[in-house]
């Protein structure tokens, strides 16, 4: 368990931007689905699969990690879902699990915000099908509905810079149903239109790169950094040509954690049938936002800043092919021990 103090001064206290800088990136293997609805159906699988998974969490029903033959905390895996930071000037705060709550998730697509509940009025998780047909109806909104006014990148921002612009638009009546389902949310689920990144430092690049700049910063406001809330614990981003991936919030949680839940999630879509699609009207309900005039220059500022910050990331994306993690625990060692000795190598033999 992390000590307050602690908690602070790493990470809550820091006005940085979120994305780069502190939410990890997972970039998932990708899937056999190249059309929107195979893109909707695996979205709706891997949802219900964490649906599966908080059902062992609440049920203490997780395995305990050890190191050797000792036990290890498990206080992290409740800090999963459920949890969403929130801006402020000098410290951000935390909005915390609740085992009784958190029966929606928070659907991003086409930077418009949707919520979609997960549970019955008894508590009883919804099914796969039922996920998957709500999404479906986001086929015919695609149609009728314009992408929406961007605040997502907010979250992208400089924390000192996003909090007052925060502050004032959770402060409106109107957006407390947008910011609610944003927080409430069991996690948030982002459905991406493309990963086809384009600016000076993507140019030449391959796929898997592009992929994964897109899950690590979205590519920018012309792209999906609008199209996601990194203030959040757990973002699943499932793109098209079966690109998906993970991006979190590294406060409360480390990665051990998040990949504990996502194979979890992952090994339970290998086992699904297909969906099927019926006529029940969906769950699904829009969110709407209010912006005050005046607000509108910052958030114009807002996504200038955003598009420079992403545009100064440069990433290439490799793939070693020789061996990997079961290696590493074979031979008893440290993974982050590896991967940092290997960026020392690298930089010894580029720079040096």
């Amino acid at each position: 368990m992390l000590s307050q103090w602690w908690l602070n001064k790493t990470y809550l206290e820091w006005r940085l931007n979120l994305p780069i800088y502190y939410n990890p990136a997972i970039v998932l293997p990708r899937q056999s689905y190249r059309d929107f609805d195979g893109q909707i159906q695996f979205a709706a699988n891997f949802v219900h699969g964490v649906l599966r998974y908080r059902s062992l969490l609440d049920g203490n029903q997780i395995p305990i990690d050890r190191f050797g033959t000792d036990p290890l905390c498990m206080d992290q895996y409740n800090k999963v879902l459920g949890i969403c930071r929130i801006p402020a000037k000098s410290i951000d705060r935390l909005h915390l699990y609740n085992k009784n709550g958190h029966r929606h998730v928070a659907i991003f697509y086409r930077n418009n915000i949707y919520r979609l509940p997960v549970y019955d009025d008894q508590g009883n998780k919804l099914s796969a099908d039922v996920i998957y047909n709500s999404l479906k109806k986001l086929a015919d909104l695609k149609e009728s509905d314009e992408k929406s006014t961007l605040i997502g990148h907010l979250t992208a921002d400089e924390r000192q810079l996003s909090a007052p612009i925060y502050e004032q638009l959770s402060s409106i009546p109107e957006n407390k149903n947008l910011f609610d389902t944003i927080f409430d949310s069991l996690l948030v689920l982002c459905l991406d239109e493309s990963y086809q990144l384009s600016n000076d430092k993507t140019t030449g690049k391959d796929t898997k790169t592009l992929v994964g700049l897109n899950f690590l910063h979205g590519g920018g406001t012309k792209y999906n950094t609008a199209n996601r809330w990194f203030d959040k614990t757990l973002q699943i981003i499932v793109g098209p040509d079966g690109y998906s991936g993970v991006n979190y919030e590294h406060s409360l949680t480390e990665g051990g954690i998040i990949t504990a839940l996502t194979d979890y999630a992952l090994d339970y879509c290998k086992t699904v049938e297909p969906l099927v699609h019926t006529n029940k009207s969906s769950l699904l309900s829009k969110c709407r936002i209010v912006i005050p005039k005046e607000l509108e220059q910052s958030i114009i500022e807002s996504e200038k800043r955003v598009d420079k910050f992403v545009e100064n990331c440069d990433l290439i994306v490799h793939k070693y092919h020789e061996y990997g993690k079961d290696f590493a625990k074979q031979n008893k060692l440290s993974i982050d021990a590896m991967i940092q000795v290997a960026l020392q190598v690298a930089y010894f033999r580029q720079v040096l």
